[in-house]
């Protein structure tokens, strides 16, 4: 829906009114679900004495051929310093993700120039800590997903969780 310009007048026509709300509402839902993707892990994913890379339930983001993205994900988790956490992210085919990890309660930060691969975190303590990925995100012709995936990087009976309120957000770079 192209976005109608409404000029306010303090005070006169149009008056403010639920369906002036509702339109100025619509127009932005519309205009926001093309150049955001946002998603909220709603509920704790855990792996326990596991080395293998599983997707995650929910921090996964659809992309179209070609789509560009900045990608924002902050991810809450629990670990111990005998499993560490290890992560990758799956892209379709002729895409790119490139990026930077910041360690959080731990410090630090590393440069990926390929996140797809398998890459491991230390962890100090059992302490709740995040990680903060920070990447850019080019398609090539097919469409598809940039999956999340994570484990224990050493087979451990402990858990290890990925908590509720960790997000995922892709920004299109043109509408920055």
């Amino acid at each position: 829906m192209p976005y109608a310009v409404t000029v306010w007048v303090n005070g006169g026509a149009p008056a403010l009114s639920k369906a002036n709300l509702d339109n100025l509402e619509t127009q932005y839902d519309s205009a926001m679900g093309d150049i955001i993707h946002h998603i909220l892990k709603t509920a704790n994913e855990t792996v326990n004495n596991s080395v293998v890379l599983q997707n995650d339930n929910e921090l996964v983001i659809a992309v179209a051929a070609n789509e560009v993205l900045l990608i924002d994900l902050l991810i809450y988790y629990v670990s111990d310093a005998a499993q560490d956490f290890k992560f990758a992210f799956t892209v379709p085919v002729a895409a790119t993700l490139t990026g930077i990890t910041a360690l959080g309660t731990t410090g630090g930060y590393n440069y990926n120039d390929d996140m797809t691969g398998a890459h491991a975190r230390a962890v100090a303590n059992a302490n709740d800590k995040y990680i903060h990925y920070l990447m850019h995100y080019i398609g090539g012709v097919n469409a598809g997903n940039v999956q999340l995936q994570w484990a224990q990087n050493a087979a451990v009976v402990a858990d290890t969780i990925v908590y509720a309120g960790s997000y995922m957000i892709g920004f299109k770079p043109a509408t920055l």
